[in-house]
């Protein structure tokens, strides 16, 4: 029987279908589509993990996409399960409608993670020098960031059944196309032996063609395929049997519609930005947003700006200096040099900012022991950035999250007090931050510290508690302004945005000296451990200088060459992983940053780190200028001394130090470790 021919036959509209390996007929997906989310977060028939396709040369491994096991105590089941069924756990602070996957729930997930990474890795490593396949590349940062972000961040209900169906799609397209590479690619080019099989018994997807070659090759190589011509070839093709063609039925699909209200998400014929429309649905909820570039046009929230209306005015002697119109030098990294005011005579480092009191210099480290450290070479790296303003003067960006400084520089109990309100909006502040829907403004350090001094002490024995559960020790109520209202509703203003996010007034209004940490309960008292506070704005700290990295990159990165939508696109989330591979994998585990990333304790520990920044940066302006351009990324690490290594990690963190400040006007946030 040759390719073309058909155990089987069935004819939809003016069209006839056969399979030469297949016994069973699928109806094939029309030529305009209307592609809808659907209720299980996937996209019915027009689904490539659900339904065949027709073959797509920059979608190949569509065709070998495993389908759904049969047997419910297949372990390779738990990457179909419904999305709507996870176990998702509301979180208790400020905000109804956020929390987090089951973490153990997510964790069943992690060895096949770490297996299918392994083996994208082996790949790689088998290409030398070669570039690996663009979209493999693509699905394997994808799979890593839904990861991350089910097991670390605080998310909407939503989200999570969208990001955890995402996971599940990046895997099993991960999957399907390692093998295509590796598996049905050199069967179909002649480089190992065709199959000889029964390709009905192999559970793989298989596809739609519409030219005999397709199907000679697919049919080769063992993959179920199905080829539609026109009525008029009928006559002239060998068919065993007549078949009726399965249609899609809810039994075998989810077909009800996620939204109905929803614009479809794609409408139209071409099947190239039918894919691309689908992925960029499905990728929306890890792809972080740049908040600086998001912030350019916003204005600080009016409530704030309020609640600082009784701020004494500067004293005299605390004005800015006047920006210094002179051509800004070249950057060299190799001078240890620097034109900035020294410590002892530092005005306000964060120009244009408001005060009453003598700013610390930001550009310089407080010296206390609640301070997580950074490497000894970041720390001179910003000491050392030349502050000279250019023409026009630019304002200084804000700051994602609360600058660390602004814990360390007071008394002890205003340090409480600030740790305590962090902790009682840590999780919708960090919401907040990592939000992928509506990036929230940039606050300047003022506007952190008006937030952080909110008063929630002032007890009002007259007020009942009347939202107390059975077993719940009553806490004192605060006195809670309209004032205090309304800063914290624009505080959390991209948050409300959410469908099913508010405000939870009763929560608000508690004030407690108790919260959780690391899963252990804990006291204002426990905020006097230095460990403890360590950790506590370590957390803060990364998330702020993840962000503030991929804003920069973004910012400073030159264009790339690429013209083409669907490439770019690619290419976006390939400089996402890029950035990405300048941390480590966990993203708020603080064991693991003791000895991963680039501020891990030894030199060698930070050292594959800097080659990953090495070569983020040498895409930026300024880059190839610079000492350290030349030093090769692909050189091993066990030739490197550890001299070369600090002179590098000298150099990279020079660069980075002042192209932050030549691009946001103030001073970047330093790699930390939580001790």
């Amino acid at each position: 029987m040759k390719p073309w021919d058909g155990l089987v036959g069935g004819f939809v509209e003016q069209y006839f279908v056969t399979s030469p390996n297949m016994t069973v007929l699928y109806s094939p997906p029309l030529p305009t589509r209307t592609v809808q989310r659907r209720q299980d977060y996937r996209y019915g028939q027009d689904d490539p993990l659900h339904w065949p396709q027709f073959f797509y040369t920059n979608r190949c491994h569509y065709a070998v996409i495993r389908r759904r096991p049969t047997r419910s105590s297949d372990p390779f089941g738990d990457w179909w399960h419904n999305p709507t069924e996870i176990p998702f756990v509301p979180d208790e602070g400020v905000l109804t409608g956020v929390g987090k996957l089951h973490h153990p729930y997510i964790l069943r997930h992690l060895d096949d993670i770490e297996d299918i990474c392994k083996r994208y890795s082996d790949y790689r490593s088998s290409l030398s020098n070669a570039m690996p396949n663009k979209y493999v590349a693509v699905l394997q940062h994808h799979l890593n960031q839904s990861y991350q972000r089910l097991s670390s961040l605080p998310m909407t209900l939503s989200d999570a059944r969208s990001i955890y169906s995402f996971m599940q799609r990046c895997y099993l397209e991960l999957l399907a196309a390692l093998d295509w590479i590796q598996l049905y690619q050199p069967k179909m080019e002649g480089r190992s032996p065709v199959f000889k099989g029964d390709a009905s018994k192999s559970n793989l997807m298989g596809a739609f063609v519409t030219d005999s070659n397709s199907a000679t090759q697919l049919f080769h190589a063992g993959v179920p395929v199905w080829v539609v011509r026109d009525k008029k070839y009928h006559p002239s093709t060998l068919i065993l049997q007549d078949a009726l063609l399965k249609e899609p039925s809810a039994d075998i699909l989810e077909l009800e519609v996620l939204d109905t209200s929803a614009t479809p998400v794609y409408v139209g014929a071409c099947l190239k930005d039918q894919i691309t429309a689908m992925d960029r649905c499905s990728s929306r909820g890890v792809t972080w947003i740049d908040a600086f570039q998001a912030t350019l046009s916003s204005q600080p929230p009016a409530a704030v700006q309020k609640a600082q209306s009784n701020v004494p005015p500067k004293r005299p002697g605390h004005a800015l200096p006047s920006a210094r119109l002179s051509k800004r030098p070249k950057i060299n990294s190799s001078s240890p040099k620097s034109n900035h005011p020294s410590p002892s005579s530092a005005k306000p480092s964060d120009s244009g900012e408001p005060n009453n009191h003598r700013e610390r210099d930001k550009f310089a480290p407080v010296d206390s022991p609640f301070a997580p450290p950074s490497p000894v070479a970041w720390i001179s790296a910003l000491k050392n950035v030349d502050r000279r303003q250019p023409s026009p003067p630019r304002i200084p960006s804000g700051y994602i999250l609360p600058e660390h400084g602004l814990f360390l520089n007071v008394p002890s109990s205003k340090r409480t007090k600030y740790l305590l309100c962090w902790l009682k909006y840590r999780t919708a502040l960090v919401f907040r931050a990592t939000d992928t829907l509506h990036p929230p403004v940039l606050w300047r350090a003022q506007l952190w510290r008006t937030f952080l001094a909110l008063d929630f002490t002032q007890s009002d024995k007259s007020t009942p508690h009347t939202d107390l559960e059975d077993g719940e020790v009553p806490l004192s109520v605060s006195t809670f302004s309209q004032k205090q209202r309304d800063v914290v509703n624009d505080t959390l203003s991209n948050c409300i945005q959410r469908a099913g996010v508010f405000i939870n007034e009763q929560r608000l209004t508690r004030s407690e000296s108790g919260f959780t940490w690391q899963q252990q309960s804990k006291d204002a008292a426990d905020l006097d451990e230095p460990q403890l506070v360590r950790e506590i704005l370590w957390e803060m700290a990364n998330i702020s200088f993840r962000c503030e990295m991929l804003a920069l990159d973004r910012a400073r990165r030159l264009p790339p060459s690429s013209a083409n939508r669907h490439n770019s696109e690619l290419d976006r989330v390939l400089r996402e992983d890029a950035v990405a591979q300048c941390f480590p994998k966990d993203l708020v585990s603080s064991d693991a940053y003791l000895k991963e990333g680039l501020a891990a304790v030894g030199i060698r520990d930070r050292a594959p780190y800097l080659l990953n920044l090495k070569k983020v940066m040498q895409e930026w302006k300024g880059a190839d200028a610079q000492r350290w351009f030349s030093f090769s990324t692909t050189r091993s690490l066990d030739t490197c001394t550890d001299g070369e290594l600090e002179r590098l990690e000298s150099h990279l963190s020079q660069f980075y130090a002042q192209s932050f400040f030549d691009q946001f006007a103030r001073p970047c946030t330093l790699p930390h470790r939580p001790a």
